[in-house]
């Protein structure tokens, strides 16, 4: 019996439509974040981008970066999406599509529609509401700052 009490403290299920928190970081952006997981470790992230967005000209002023200095692994959900990395190289994204996309780069929402996207990352207590970056992983090894 144990076991099976065991089994079922790990079956857990959260909407977006009820999320933990709603962040708008910078403008024209969104994030809903859940809480998920072994004592909330895990934040579940639905981002949501509007039409027009830029990382260099609506993030880039809140980060104090050029550039996005993250790393991001994603499943986009819905619109087109545009990345150019420090060295020139561009990748467009859209439905379906999982995105890995690595510190350095400038990303901007292409069509009239937002992009929405999901990622995972473990939660964190980081310094002025700033993740410390060794707590803050994906499942994937990656650092996540939505």
């Amino acid at each position: 019996m144990a076991e099976l009490e065991k089994t079922a403290a790990q079956l857990e299920r959260k909407s977006f439509d009820e999320a933990d928190e709603v962040r708008t970081p910078y403008e024209r952006g969104g994030v809903d974040v859940v809480k998920v997981g072994d004592a909330k470790r895990w934040d579940a992230k639905r981002i949501t981008i509007q039409p027009g967005w830029r990382f260099s000209e609506h993030t880039a002023p809140v980060v104090g970066t050029e550039v996005c200095e993250v790393s991001h692994v994603k499943l986009f959900l819905k619109g087109r999406f545009a990345v150019r990395m420090r060295d020139g190289t561009e990748m467009e994204f859209g439905a379906g599509d999982i995105g890995v996309i690595g510190a350095g780069h400038d990303a901007w929402v292409l069509e009239a529609s937002p992009v929405r996207s999901l990622t995972w990352l473990r939660s964190f207590d980081g310094p002025a509401g700033r993740p410390d970056k060794a707590s803050n992983i994906s499942p994937f090894g990656i650092h996540d700052l939505d």
